[in-house]
């Protein structure tokens, strides 16, 4: 016997299991790659150290644009959940050398990230204003960094509180003693 629920149920079932199994989505990137990588607000040149799914490890050889970069950034090349991938996400390989435009969060694509195959292609293109990275700081330091700085303080904090605790409660109980 089928009660009413069995049927929304049912297919709320169907629909789970098919957005799980979902193939990437399609997309295409519209005009010529240099112009989308030079409209971007961060442009560094850089080579691939680590590719990681999602994220990758650049290390900056010339600041182009936009904030001061270290000298190794985390930069999000793509979807990291599994089958929310796109046609757009970027796919380096470990020492390939990019001219990568990014957003203000440090998020590129394969439209906006241009693999360089020789000094000719990044000539035409370098504007007057190039810079080296910089060897301190967190500006610019990406997604990953800035989330392991920021656990390094909270624990730092926590710990402080905890000390605090502990001297606060060992003065009152001598008070009481």
């Amino acid at each position: 016997m089928r009660t009413a629920l069995s049927l929304p149920c049912g297919a709320l079932l169907v629909a789970a299991s098919l957005a799980v199994g979902t193939a990437p989505a399609h997309a295409s990137c519209a005009g010529p790659q240099s112009q989308a990588v030079l409209s971007q607000p961060v442009q560094f040149v850089g080579r691939v150290v680590e590719p990681e799914r999602g994220v990758t490890l650049f290390r900056v050889e010339e600041v182009w644009t936009g904030p001061d970069l270290a000298p190794d950034v985390w930069v999000e090349t793509g979807e990291r959940a599994r089958g929310a991938g796109s046609s757009v996400d970027l796919h380096p390989e470990t020492g390939d050398r990019y001219l990568v435009g990014a957003d203000a969060g440090l998020g590129t694509s394969v439209c906006t990230a241009l693999r360089v195959t020789g000094e000719a292609q990044l000539a035409a293109l370098r504007p007057s204003t190039v810079r080296p990275s910089v060897a301190d700081g967190l500006e610019g330091q990406g997604p990953r960094r800035l989330l392991l700085s920021g656990l390094a303080l909270g624990g730092t904090v926590v710990l402080c509180g905890a000390l605090a605790l502990a001297l606060g409660l060992r003065r009152r109980h001598r008070a009481r003693g």
